[in-house]
């Protein structure tokens, strides 16, 4: 519950500061993330950096964790339905 007011707050910090940028400097955020140095410097980070890193770092370490996840995943539930089964066969057993 704490966690979660903690959110709520900077939540609303965050759209009074942007209120407050609006109305005392009239400064509009939307504007700014429009003009073309900016957009030019998001696209460098997406285009460039971001895409880069994926490509050359992050997708095969990633992929191989997933599968690994998926892997782990898929013997842990069969294991869980032999276990379950087993447990239902000694319920079974000490009802009788």
């Amino acid at each position: 519950m704490k966690k979660d007011q903690g959110f709520l707050t900077i939540i609303v910090l965050i759209i009074i500061a942007l209120a407050l940028l609006k109305f005392v400097f009239d400064f509009d955020i939307i504007d700014f993330f429009k003009t073309p140095k900016v957009a030019e410097t998001i696209s460098y980070i997406w285009n460039d950096v971001i895409v880069f890193l994926w490509s050359n770092y992050i997708k095969a370490p990633f992929f191989w964790a997933w599968d690994l996840f998926k892997t782990l995943a898929k013997l842990g539930w069969e294991n869980l339905i032999i276990l379950l089964d087993k447990i239902k066969e000694i319920v079974v057993a000490i009802k009788s």
